[in-house]
């Protein structure tokens, strides 16, 4: 059986400020020709910038490799943002039945020390795996990731460089309930601040 997914790629702003329209650029580390430079949205109005042309340039799709897949949203007012994947097995359809939204939390996100949770009594359902995927704010970053002490998913501890933007996936490759990635750490141990998605 062939199932052809259409994914439709979104990125969702409103500007919860109360007086100032917010001005917004949006730069994609896979492609530097691409830099977005949105309309001036004003108070409490919305906005939606698809990005599904440009899937190949933010999707990670390698595992334990350094890519540029960041994304840089830099804004002069406060926002409310969020990465939206939209997928139908219907090629023609225009919306998903199976939407993931992905809360986008600016510098709140940002940290240098992360315990990464995760169940480990239920299975992952049609055989999906665990992922944490990490990027870097600044250059020359090193980032340490050392598994749990159960280490379910048989990783090895290892230490990454990584650039502005520049992301890296961790994969356990269990689909069943013991195959968790929780009690993974990643910790910066030289460099900025990362962000880190699971």
């Amino acid at each position: 059986i062939l199932i052809c997914i259409k994914l439709i790629m979104l990125v969702n702003f409103t500007n919860i400020e109360t007086s100032n329209s917010a001005n917004i650029t949006v730069t994609l580390f896979g492609n530097t020709n691409f830099s977005a430079v949105i309309p001036a949205i004003a108070p409490g109005q919305f906005y939606s910038l698809d990005l599904t042309a440009e899937i190949n340039n933010i999707e990670n799709d390698l595992v334990s490799t350094v890519q540029n897949k960041g994304i840089l949203i830099e804004s002069d007012a406060r926002l409310q943002v969020y990465y939206e994947v939209i997928g139908n097995s219907d090629a023609t359809a225009t919306a998903g039945n199976n939407p993931e939204i992905f809360s986008l939390k600016g510098k709140n996100a940002l940290g240098m020390d992360f315990f990464i949770p995760s169940q480990n009594n239920f299975e992952n359902s049609f055989g999906g795996l665990e992922d944490v995927i990490i990027v870097a704010t600044g250059d020359g970053t090193s980032v340490q990731i050392t598994p749990s002490t159960e280490n379910p998913c048989n990783l090895s501890p290892t230490t990454i460089t990584l650039n502005k933007g520049e992301t890296y996936v961790i994969r356990c490759g269990a689909s069943e309930g013991t195959g968790s990635l929780g009690g993974l750490r990643v910790q910066v141990i030289r460099g900025g601040a990362i962000a880190v998605t699971i």
